[in-house]
């Protein structure tokens, strides 16, 4: 995701700067895949998807096929997993191409996403759990989600300026400051300790 997301992003600011065709047909064939493959029914992003057709099997050849011939050996499995740092990125992709582009359908998809994961992944504190199982605040996911996802929203479009308050940076300060190491120690699970 984080490859994806960040050639989306650069491409759209390229376009932005050079005006070239090019760059904004790459970022929306690059955002047509996320939203093809990665795309969760419920609007927030699974976190990748493997590069080989075969696990352990190397597939270069499988990618020189087109996409129709791609299709029909088989697609290479996604992982499932919404993460908030991941969607962080993602947003942050789509609402950057919706800005160069003015596509509404872009920011809105971005809003979407935004709103599952703040729903399913945000913690009353104002941080955000890596993922469903998570008892703690992901430092990463809070901060990559806040900077990456939820305020770059809040920024381009006032419908969700509710979507920009700065818990995430006070949950932040208040986990950094409880914590001697500066980063955060999560327990998983009921049993686990990661």
């Amino acid at each position: 995701m984080q490859i994806q997301a960040e050639n989306i992003r650069a491409y759209s600011e390229a376009y932005a700067w050079w005006h070239d065709p090019i760059y904004l047909s790459t970022a929306k064939k690059i955002t047509g895949y996320l939203k093809s493959f990665l795309l969760s029914p419920e609007g927030a992003f699974y976190a990748s998807q493997d590069a080989d057709l075969v696990p352990g099997q190397h597939s270069a050849g499988y990618f020189e096929l087109s996409d129709t011939e791609r299709r029909k050996l088989g697609i290479p499995r996604i992982d499932q997993h919404v993460y908030a740092r991941e969607n962080g990125w993602a947003i942050n992709a789509l609402v950057v191409l919706s800005t160069v582009s003015d596509d509404q359908h872009l920011l809105a998809d971005a809003i979407r996403a935004a709103e599952w994961i703040i729903a399913h992944r945000g913690m009353p504190d104002g941080g955000y759990r890596h993922d469903e199982l998570e008892l703690c605040n992901g430092a990463s996911d809070g901060t990559a989600f806040g900077q990456r996802g939820r305020w770059r929203v809040g920024d381009a479009d006032d419908r969700v300026a509710g979507l920009t308050t700065p818990r995430t940076g006070d949950h932040l300060r208040e986990d950094w400051r409880e914590n001697d190491r500066g980063i955060d120690v999560c327990a998983v699970g009921a049993e686990g300790i990661s």
